[in-house]
C-alpha cells in the first residue's frame, strides 16, 4: 500500500531552507563567538607580553643607572684609597693640632701670634738642605712614587707682638722647656712705630726628629 504525501512540495522546499539558513547562522554565530574569544585572548596575551617588555625595559634602566653609579663609586674609592695610600707613606707623626695648642698655650694672653710658618728639612749629620719634606725616587718598575726622606725635622717661624718685652723674653724662655720644641732662636725684637707694642720674631724646630 502505498503512502500519499499531501504536503505541496513548494512547502517542503521552504521548510528545508529554513532549516539550511538556521544551521548557517548557528555556525556563523558560533565561528564570530570563537573569533571574539581568540580576539580577546591575543589582546590579553599582548598586554601582559607588553607589560613584561616594560618592566624589562624599567630594569635594565635601573640596572644601568646603578651600574654607573657603582662604577663613579668604585672610581672615586680607588681615587681616595690611593690618597690614603701616599698620606699613609707622608705622614710625619706630627699633629700640627697639638702643636698649635702647645703654642697657643705658651703664648698666653699677653703674646699676640700674627704670623706663623712651618718649613721642613732634610737634615743629616753631613748636611742640612731646605726645602719641602716630600722627594719623588721611583722603584724598581720605574714607577714614580712620592716617599718622605729618612730625616725630615720642621722649622717653625712665628711672628707676633706684645705690649710688653718681658713677655716676649718669657715666652721664648717657655718655648725652651717645652717638650714639644728645641733649638730656639729669637730672630728679631724691635718696637714698632707710633705704637708702644713690640713686635718679635722667633724660629725653633719641633722636637719630633732624629739623626741617623
Amino acid at each position: 500500500m502505498n503512502e500519499i504525501d499531501f504536503l505541496p512540495k513548494w512547502y517542503k522546499t521552504g521548510k528545508k531552507r529554513k532549516v539550511n539558513y538556521r544551521r548557517q547562522c548557528i555556525i556563523i554565530v558560533g565561528v564570530f563567538a570563537a573569533l571574539m574569544a581568540w580576539s580577546f585572548s591575543a589582546s590579553f596575551s599582548i598586554s601582559v607580553v607588553q607589560a613584561q617588555v616594560d618592566m624589562m625595559n624599567d630594569s635594565l634602566k635601573n640596572n644601568k643607572e646603578i651600574a654607573q653609579r657603582y662604577i663613579k663609586l668604585q672610581s672615586s674609592l680607588s681615587s681616595l684609597q690611593q690618597k690614603a695610600d701616599i698620606l699613609d707613606k707622608l705622614d710625619s707623626g706630627v699633629k700640627i693640632s697639638a702643636v698649635l695648642a702647645e703654642l697657643s698655650y705658651l703664648a698666653g694672653e699677653g703674646i699676640t701670634i700674627t704670623e706663623l710658618g712651618i718649613e721642613s728639612e732634610v737634615y743629616s749629620k753631613n748636611k742640612k738642605s731646605t726645602g719641602s719634606s716630600v722627594r719623588l725616587g721611583s722603584g724598581g718598575s720605574g714607577k714614580v712614587v712620592a716617599m718622605p726622606d729618612v730625616n725630615v725635622r720642621y722649622k717653625i717661624k712665628v711672628t707676633g707682638r706684645s705690649l710688653q718685652s718681658a713677655q716676649i723674653t718669657g715666652f721664648i724662655a717657655k718655648l725652651e722647656e717645652s717638650d714639644y720644641f728645641c733649638q730656639v732662636i729669637p730672630d728679631y725684637l724691635r718696637n714698632i712705630k707710633d705704637s708702644s707694642a713690640t713686635e718679635f720674631q722667633v724660629s725653633f724646630y719641633i722636637a719630633n726628629y732624629t739623626i741617623q
